[in-house]
């Protein structure tokens, strides 16, 4: 069972102040809520040596932990990775909530960075609420955005810990993968995926496939979808990207295709021009366009690009290939999606008019009268991953799990260890630079929705 602190007080407006049900005072700071219903094991090495076990089958509780920092013990650094199963675990999330700012319109806005990751800490209790795990555990949750780091890496329940989920800031990230790393604990980045995270370390897992993975699989799905296509790449005159149609390029080249064009797009002929593509289009085949810009910073290019293409193309058959923005912007409406054959590389998706996805938003706002971000369901889904492989595989599943097709909400698994260098085998721990999740689907718009390929 979960146990759970009382409703936060209503909103002008008639707004309830989302996710009203979190287990911790915004304002409370400097004290520690006590529990009967779970065990404090105040290191790695006594929780390993323990042989008690909770008689609870489910997810015990959540809970929010605020102590006063204390000194850290010596650890050393793990030599291999052995996977156990001891029967009861502990689960530590590291969420930026910013609990300072409770009660405040921030808190509301589905805009907000406050917003997404209450809608994420929401989705990851229904998992486990409603997943039954056959090993009792507990879940810790952290605020890294009001509490200091030091103050968390030094928390008894933190040491504990079997898994550690976050944090969202990427240089405290890096310090918990290396805290991770020295205390041989699963560690998962569910927002952030860099090569920069962890140059060494097979304890550290990013569930978020790469941009890298991201381009392969778009120049895969085009090359092997769109046989005798005439293909091209477009980008802006900046070196960056220059430098990322060069890697398509070579990406196309070695799936057996040589010709790819490499088209710059003039910015001021987006805005402004009569043209931008020059009647670059060929007439008889299908031309197939890949913008691989990714960032919301290239929001208005990327826009420009798909509207230029669209007036520009006439009757020639055109397909475009993007990234996860161009499906999340709101410029580009569904006339877009239709006109252009729109295909977008996603790790996650969910079809919205799928019951699932209707019975998980009614459940929201029937719970929180509130409407949820996509947030949720990732919070959802990545809480039910590491409750189903703590069950199968145990401590530092992560070595085992590989690839995972359970009945995900909107993600799917495929774990790799990435070696320290290409063709160097990945089967050893001191081969590994760290584990990735390459699982990504291609999303097309057919029949006046988004669609799996």
């Amino acid at each position: 069972m979960i146990s759970a602190r009382s409703h936060l007080p209503l909103l002008s407006g008639s707004k309830i102040l989302l996710l009203c049900f979190l287990v911790f005072s915004f304002g409370c700071k400097t004290t520690k809520r006590s529990s009967t219903s779970s065990s404090t094991r105040s290191s790695k090495t006594t929780k390993k040596n323990s042989t008690t076990k909770k008689t609870n089958p489910h997810v015990e509780e959540i809970q929010w932990t605020i102590i006063d920092p204390e000194e850290k013990p010596p650890i050393g650094a793990p030599t291999i990775i052995k996977t156990k199963k001891q029967g009861a675990y502990s689960v530590s999330m590291l969420i930026p909530f910013d609990g300072e700012k409770a009660g405040s319109a921030e808190l509301t806005s589905k805009s907000s960075p406050a917003y997404k990751f209450l809608c994420y800490y929401a989705g990851a209790k229904m998992a486990s609420e409603d997943r039954p795990t056959a090993s009792s555990v507990d879940v810790n949750v952290f605020d890294s955005k009001s509490m200091s780091l030091s103050s968390i890496l030094n928390d008894g329940r933190l040491q504990a810990s079997d898994v550690i989920i976050g944090p969202y800031d990427t240089e405290e990230l890096k310090q918990v993968a290396e805290f991770a790393k020295e205390n041989a604990i699963t560690h998962i980045s569910p927002w952030k995926s860099s090569k920069s995270i962890a140059a060494s370390n097979p304890y550290h897992v990013q569930t978020r496939p790469s941009l890298l993975q991201h381009y392969e699989k778009m120049v895969e799905s085009a090359v092997k979808s769109f046989p005798g296509s005439k293909l091209f790449v477009v980008g802006k005159s900046s070196s960056s990207d220059k430098k990322r149609m060069d890697y398509i390029g070579r990406l196309a080249s070695a799936m057996g295709r040589d010709d790819i064009t490499k088209y710059t797009v003039n910015e001021d002929s987006l805005r402004i021009g009569e043209t931008a593509f020059d009647s670059i289009f060929v007439q008889g085949k299908t031309n197939v366009f890949m913008v691989p810009n990714w960032s919301s910073n290239d929001e208005g290019f990327i826009y420009g690009c798909v509207r230029r293409l669209r007036v520009e193309k006439g009757d020639a058959k055109v397909v475009v290939f993007g990234m996860p923005k161009m499906m999340d912007t709101e410029k580009i409406t569904y006339d877009f999606y239709n006109n252009l054959n729109i295909h977008i590389v996603r790790s996650e998706f969910m079809d919205k008019a799928s019951q699932k996805a209707k019975n998980m938003r009614s459940r929201f706002f029937n719970e929180f009268n509130a409407f949820p971000t996509e947030d949720l369901y990732e919070g959802y889904d990545l809480m039910t991953f590491v409750l189903n492989n703590l069950d199968d595989y145990g401590q530092n599943f992560h070595t085992k799990v590989g690839a995972d097709r359970n009945a995900y909400i909107q993600t799917s698994y495929d774990l790799v260890g990435v070696p320290k260098s290409p063709g160097e085998p990945s089967n050893k721990p001191d081969m590994i630079k760290y584990y990735e999740n390459r699982s990504l689907s291609v999303i097309e718009f057919r029949n006046g929705r988004f669609q799996k390929k």
